[in-house]
C-alpha cells in the first residue's frame, strides 16, 4: 500500500510541475509509465499466492535433493 501511495503522490507532482512549467510537451507521462511498470511487477511477484507456490517449489526441490543424497 505504501508504494502506491507514493506513486501517486509523486507522480500527482509530476503532472503538477510538468502542466505549470511545460504545457506544450506532456514528459510527466514517461515516469507515470516507467514506474507503474516497475509497480505492476512488484504487485503482482508479492502476492501471497505467489510467494507461497514459490516457497513450496523451492521446499520440494531441496527434499528432492536431499532424497538423492542420502544412501539406499
Amino acid at each position: 500500500m505504501g508504494h502506491t501511495a507514493a506513486y501517486v503522490i509523486v507522480n500527482a507532482f509530476l503532472v503538477f510541475v510538468d502542466l505549470y512549467a511545460w504545457p506544450h510537451y506532456l514528459w510527466f507521462l514517461w515516469p507515470l509509465a516507467g514506474w507503474g511498470i516497475g509497480l505492476t511487477f512488484h504487485i503482482i511477484f508479492s502476492r501471497k499466492s505467489y510467494v507461497l507456490a514459490d516457497l513450496k517449489k523451492k521446499e520440494a526441490m531441496a527434499e528432492l535433493l536431499a532424497r538423492e543424497k542420502r544412501p539406499p
